[in-house]
């Protein structure tokens, strides 16, 4: 019976993050900025759109580099202000690191930017969870962030 017990135990305690699209780790930090302004949207903006708006986080890309969006501002031509914060992950090579992101509003309510790297980044409110996809020389990552 302990035997169970404990491997029910494991299972609680790692079988979430083996899985990257439902990963949400309880914390996952990543550098932002002093300044977290959101601004406040116009009046022209819908409510789907609105709901971008904050800062989503405590997820990790493909379960293993974590992942932050502040969405700082929308405007009614469907531009989206954010920063993209992410984490460190050695197995892939990449060091923690912030940086301005121009998103735009694309079809089914979804935000999208093509990094210099060539990445395309995609992102979707879907329930309370900001879902996203990062797709890159024919590879995707995928994530789920919650509101911090």
């Amino acid at each position: 019976m302990r035997l169970v017990k404990l491997a029910a135990a494991v299972v609680a305690i790692f079988g979430i993050s083996t899985f990257g699209h439902a990963a949400i780790a309880e914390t996952c930090d990543t550098p932002l900025p002093d300044d977290l302004a959101i601004q406040t949207p116009a009046p022209d903006i819908s409510k789907e759109r609105i709901q971008f708006l904050g800062v989503w986080g405590n997820g990790k890309w493909d379960g293993v580099l974590c992942n932050t969006l502040l969405v700082q501002d929308i405007d009614a031509k469907g531009n989206v202000k954010t920063i993209y914060s992410w984490g460190t992950y050695n197995g892939w090579d990449i060091w923690e690191g912030k940086g301005p992101g121009g998103f735009k509003f694309i079809a089914d309510n979804k935000i999208q930017s093509k990094f210099r790297n060539g990445a395309v980044v995609t992102y979707w409110i879907e329930g309370k969870a900001m879902k996203g996809t990062y797709v890159r020389n024919g590879y995707t990552t995928r994530v789920t962030l919650v509101r911090k």
